[in-house]
């Protein structure tokens, strides 16, 4: 078996993107504009006092296609999540997708809403069960 590590740590930001070598790895943000930043993101306490804000399953996905320019539903579909990213089709049909014209409309990428309207289609159609 494979062993694994993760030695950086990926964030999504409004703003410029940026770079920080750490002691405890890399922490690297990409820019993803968006009209509304916090659309299907929820603020999660994690200590007093203290807040993060976590993508929803479907607002993570929509921030990977969009930072992945060659990725496309019609080229890749279900296979960049099951087989690239290892995701389990059992996760993915468990997608909300309450969030999604929010979140298509922050971002005003035709190819992410193309990839996520596919997505939306395949779980609906159980192609992810």
């Amino acid at each position: 078996m494979a062993r694994e590590a993760v030695y950086r740590v990926s964030s999504v930001t409004v703003a410029r993107s940026r770079e920080f070598v750490t002691p405890l790895g890399v922490f690297s943000f990409q820019r993803v504009p968006a009209l509304v930043p916090r659309a299907g993101v929820e603020a999660v306490a994690v200590a007093r006092n203290a807040w993060a804000f976590i993508a929803s399953p479907l607002r993570a996905i929509a921030d990977l296609i969009y930072l992945n320019k060659p990725i496309t539903w019609k080229r890749n579909g279900m296979s960049y999540l099951t087989e690239s990213l290892r995701i389990e089709e059992e996760d993915l049909q468990t997608l909300s997708f309450e969030a999604l014209d929010e979140i298509l409309e922050s971002l005003r990428s035709r190819r992410v809403c193309a990839y996520l309207q596919g997505l939306k289609g395949a779980c609906l159609a159980g192609a992810c069960a």
